[in-house]
């Protein structure tokens, strides 16, 4: 009997390891939506972040309001968190893309032929040439943000607004 608990439990913790590898090397394969990346959802805690398979660089520990960290598995996928919850996602290299197919590298003139009226073009705050790219969804608390140089896409980012038009991050 106590060899047939630790045969089961041995497979339990092998298939959760298995399961978290796949989640990790598939999330290139996931779409940036206005709820999240993949499983990683807006409005997760660290913990349930976690149990998807996902780590971050560093551990949150006990921190007040906003934090935020690139993941373990991916330094290119930053996670922001504001009261202990995800508030918004950023993407800093291509291979990831958006539910519509954009991903950083493609130009201002893909975005505008995809997302048509549905994106609002603001200046860049630190760059002459570049643009924030933004489409909110349709209950407005939420929106996807482009950033760019004037030509491409240098960042993408999805979550809540405010946070996600926030130009430093946690501040």
């Amino acid at each position: 009997m106590i060899f047939k608990k630790i045969i089961t439990s041995v497979s339990v913790s092998s298939l959760m390891l298995l399961g978290s590898a796949n989640a990790k090397s598939e999330l290139s394969d996931q779409r940036l939506t206005f709820k999240g990346l993949g499983i990683i959802h807006i409005g997760m805690t660290e913990t349930e972040l976690m149990d998807g398979g996902f780590e971050l660089k560093e551990q949150l520990g006990d921190y007040s309001e906003c934090f935020e960290q690139p993941l373990k598995s991916n330094e290119n996928v930053l996670i922001m968190f504001e009261r202990k919850r995800i508030s918004r996602i950023e993407i800093l290299s291509p291979k990831i893309k958006t539910n519509k197919g954009i991903e950083v590298g493609h130009t201002e003139s893909q975005v505008k032929d995809i997302y048509g009226s549905q994106v609002q073009i603001e200046p860049h705050k630190y760059d002459d040439n570049g643009h924030y790219m933004i489409v909110k969804s349709k209950n407005e608390k939420s929106a996807i943000v482009m950033e760019t140089d004037g030509r491409r896409i240098t960042i993408i980012r999805t979550g809540r607004l405010p946070s996600v038009q926030y130009i430093e991050g946690c501040l």
